[in-house]
């Protein structure tokens, strides 16, 4: 095996190098030489990045236009409002235009003015405007939904408008009770002009109330409830129920949808015939069109 020259191998390593570094040349179609193909610069590495932009110009502007850690820290402990926090950045700078007062209803008003109303506002009713049969019955369906003009202090302090809701009352004798559930200042009973011996009158004079909307039914004291609770069912406008208890009172009204009721005082604490008055003069009675149809059935049967 021959030795190998280390003089040649050191020749042609520098040869190799020399061609290597030297600028590239193409021969065009004509066979003469082209121009050497540019090389790019190689820049030796900047070093270790260390967070400091300050050798950066394009980061070193948006650096120091950014808040410092304290700053930063500060505003998140700063209490931010409620309203705030709870709307979307996009709606916390708008502001919600104030809705227009409602213009008061004036002369007589149906209940198709009273239904076209906007839902999102209450119906102002003027001072002298008068409600049709039908918008009454409208008013009643719909509590709290119409008031009318206080015609002393104007439309900015309405009052309520007054519905037939008036509950009358009759007793067949006078007692203490008596005096103070019927016709005393606060009372929430209205008496029913009628004798303390007259039961048949009374209830007449009920029935005619509530047939015309003037009242929204009645509570009748008597010492046997009997004859009193037949002769109020044989009155198409009138549902009569005899009350022993708050929750009796309150499944007549749920079933039946009572709108009289008959209590025997002599047999009842005075405490119970309260709660039994207050929970039947606080609800709006009203009969499905079902109940209706079978009070109706029965009528003719």
């Amino acid at each position: 095996m021959h030795e190998v020259n280390p003089q040649l191998v050191h020749a042609i390593t520098q040869g190799v190098l020399a061609a290597m570094s030297a600028p590239a040349e193409t021969a065009s179609a004509d066979g003469s030489a082209s121009q050497p193909t540019p090389r790019a610069t190689i820049h030796p590495p900047a070093g270790i990045c260390t967070g400091d932009y300050s050798k950066f110009i394009e980061l070193k502007q948006s650096a120091t236009k950014r808040p410092s850690d304290e700053a930063a820290k500060k505003d998140r402990r700063a209490p931010r409002r409620l309203a705030d926090v709870a709307q979307p950045p996009s709606r916390q700078a708008t502001n919600k235009p104030t809705p227009p007062t409602p213009v008061p209803l004036t002369g007589f008003i149906t209940a198709q003015q009273l239904d076209d109303a906007s839902p999102d506002h209450m119906i102002l009713v003027a001072p002298a405007a008068r409600l049709t049969p039908l918008a009454r019955d409208w008013v009643k369906d719909h509590p709290g939904r119409v008031i009318r003009v206080n015609a002393d202090t104007g439309e900015h302090a309405p009052r309520p408008l007054e519905t037939p809701r008036n509950w009358l009352g009759w007793a067949d004798a006078d007692t203490p009770l008596a005096r103070k559930l019927l016709g005393l200042p606060g009372s929430p009973l209205a008496l029913i002009p009628a004798a303390s011996d007259e039961p048949v009158a009374a209830v007449r004079r009920l029935a005619a109330a509530v047939g015309t909307g003037a009242a929204a039914g009645g509570v009748l004291l008597v010492t046997s409830a009997a004859a009193t609770v037949c002769y109020v069912n044989r009155c198409t406008s009138l549902r009569g129920i005899v009350g022993t208890c708050e929750e009796a009172v309150r499944r007549g009204i749920h079933d039946l949808a009572a709108n009289v009721l008959i209590l025997e005082y002599p047999h009842l604490s005075d405490p119970s015939i309260h709660d039994m008055v207050k929970t039947i003069t606080q609800t709006n009675p009203k009969p499905s069109q079902t109940l209706q149809n079978h009070l109706h059935a029965l009528a003719h049967s």
